[in-house]
């Protein structure tokens, strides 16, 4: 798949810059782009059929004083925003939890109902979800659809689990925590508003963490679309050499992403070499 991914990167790329669509026409003398606005490229071939690349100055890893074929991102600036929602997720379960927990105490028998409908939309999710990264891996020409209803079921449900959730953290402030039993409360009543108590202060810890880990996903974001934005971004390993996929006349261990890139490069620059006498020039 090497040069056919390069080659779709380019060709979506100039139809996004050249009136929203391109036609590819193939013949002996190479492949012809045409776009929406008149925009062309014209990709000649070798004699063997293949597109001639070009490669850019420097070495890899860059060294002092040369050029890095292509600008690098390190993962951990991408990892870094999923972490933060991971993080944010986690918060979101812990809080459920709890919620759950103080719905147990005080018997709040509808909103267990929601509870355990949304766990089992969830789990129908995970199964259709799986299911479909199989095919994609092993029969891609049977992929199932993506389960769209399945998930506005479940972001409905979820509406109206915070709805009831918010009621209940209102009774829980103003009737059942409002203040200590009194001196001749039982002990089950005492040892009840405890329990609720210890739930309570740990909702409202989640709830404290919440807020800056919120902030701090939002600034990953920012970090990471300034990176990103208005650029063709290519995730690999630098594990991954060229001659992975093709002889290179660069170093063995350059980076499967600088070959995709050049190709990426070459057709939207319209930069092309040509073969002429057995010799490659411009």
């Amino acid at each position: 798949i090497f040069p056919q991914f390069a080659f779709a990167v380019a060709v979506r790329e100039l139809a996004r810059m050249h009136g929203g669509r391109a036609e590819i026409l193939a013949d002996a003398s190479g492949v012809a782009i045409t776009c929406a606005d008149g925009t062309k490229r014209l990709i000649p071939i070798d004699s063997d059929g293949y597109m001639l690349i070009n490669w850019a100055r420097g070495t890899w890893p860059p060294q002092k004083g040369t050029t890095a074929a292509t600008v690098h991102i390190s993962a951990a600036s991408v990892a870094r925003v999923w972490k933060a929602k991971g993080k944010l997720r986690r918060n979101w379960r812990e809080a459920r939890i709890v919620q759950i927990q103080i719905a147990e105490e005080l018997k709040d028998n509808p909103l267990l109902n929601l509870f355990d409908q949304g766990d089992a939309i969830h789990k129908q999710l995970i199964a259709r979800t799986r299911e479909r990264y199989i095919a994609m891996l092993y029969d891609p020409a049977n992929v199932p659809p993506e389960p769209l209803e399945l998930k506005r079921r479940e972001r409905a449900l979820e509406a109206r689990i915070d709805e009831a959730v918010a009621e209940m953290r209102e009774g829980l402030d103003e009737l059942y925590l409002a203040a200590p039993p009194p001196a001749g409360a039982s002990q089950d009543d005492r040892e009840k508003y405890e329990r609720l108590l210890r739930l309570r202060n740990h909702w409202d810890e989640i709830l404290a963490r919440d807020k800056p880990d919120k902030a701090a996903r939002a600034e990953r974001i920012r970090e990471l679309r300034a990176l990103v934005s208005g650029k063709i971004c290519m995730i690999g390993s630098t594990a991954t050499g060229a001659a992975d996929f093709v002889a290179t006349p660069l170093d063995g261990r350059l980076p499967g992403v600088v070959v995709h890139s050049n190709i990426v490069n070459t057709i939207l620059t319209g930069n092309f070499i040509r073969e002429a006498k057995g010799e490659f020039c411009r």
